[in-house]
């Protein structure tokens, strides 16, 4: 029995990346939501099931930081961080 691919949301407000990320999980058999900020993946989130949050950083109405720990407090979420900026974390 094949289960159904795992559903992230890519949080990035590079079109650029998001579009990079997007073909690059979609070929190795993952369904991609993209977020180009962080209430577009608020509603992203309640509006589907999702099995990884895939986020940025730095986004223009917030931290990838904080959707994650905002998006913990609901239920638990796998969270990968991402950035392009030389930054320490």
């Amino acid at each position: 029995m094949d289960r159904e691919p795992y559903r992230i949301i890519v949080v990035e407000d590079h079109a650029s990346t998001a579009e990079a990320l997007r073909k690059f999980l979609t070929t190795i058999g993952y369904k991609v939501y993209i977020a180009p900020d962080i209430a577009s993946a608020r509603g992203l989130a309640k509006a589907i099931e999702f099995d990884v949050l895939l986020s940025d950083l730095r986004l223009p109405d917030g931290t990838g930081w904080d959707l994650m720990e905002e998006l913990s407090a609901m239920k638990p979420v796998r969270a990968i961080a991402i950035s392009g900026h030389n930054t320490d974390v």
